[in-house]
């Protein structure tokens, strides 16, 4: 609420920028943690002159675990709340747009939030599904992780890795220590380092 009240009071053209309401997981990134508080920011939203509803957005990466008795229910109760979340601003008439838009996803866990992007309102919803890592990824993490999506579906094959980072060695100055010609600005990582495929 505090970052609408700034944005309210700094805008300095008469441009109403539509937003979406986001809905985060305890301990994960941003977003509304209860239910209350995402009504709250919503209502305040809709009171706004410089800002309109324009649908719900969530993330449920955090939630991934490789167990599917864990996965497939913590997928469906956020789920839940999100479609709680955009039944009742519908209810209160706080969507300003034609068509409503739900929209969460990850990379691990797309099969089960895409089950429930489309909540029962009194316009149209249009669901949309992202990608949790949008140009690359994590390939240790994602292959294991891509593996029980694969499992959850029955599928052999699931999303296969689409870019490559190719590097020379510059330097061995030392037994078991090469030195690339490339570093962390060109092959980020959240978790595992980057794997020589060749």
């Amino acid at each position: 609420i505090e970052q609408i009240e700034r944005w309210q009071a700094s805008r300095a053209s008469r441009v109403v920028f539509a937003v979406l309401l986001e809905l985060g997981l305890e301990g994960q990134r941003t977003g509304c943690r209860t239910h209350e508080q995402a009504v709250r920011v919503a209502q305040r939203i809709h009171a706004s002159t410089a800002l309109r509803l324009a649908g719900i957005e969530s993330y449920e990466g955090g939630l991934a675990t490789c167990d599917h008795e864990h996965d497939a229910p913590a997928v469906a109760a956020l789920m839940a709340r999100l479609q709680a979340v955009a039944q009742a601003c519908d209810a209160a008439g706080w969507f300003e747009c034609d068509e409503v838009l739900i929209t969460a996803g990850g990379s691990a866990l797309f099969d089960l939030v895409a089950r429930d992007l489309r909540p029962r309102l009194s316009r149209p919803a249009r669901g949309v599904l992202r990608s949790g890592c949008y140009l690359t990824h994590d390939h240790v993490q994602y292959h294991k992780l891509l593996q029980c999506v694969g499992e959850r579906l029955q599928l052999a094959r699931t999303l296969e890795p689409a870019l490559e980072v190719l590097s020379v060695v510059q330097s061995c100055a030392e037994p078991g220590l090469a030195h690339l010609s490339m570093g962390k600005r060109d092959v980020s990582y959240d978790r595992d380092l980057p794997v020589p495929l060749w």
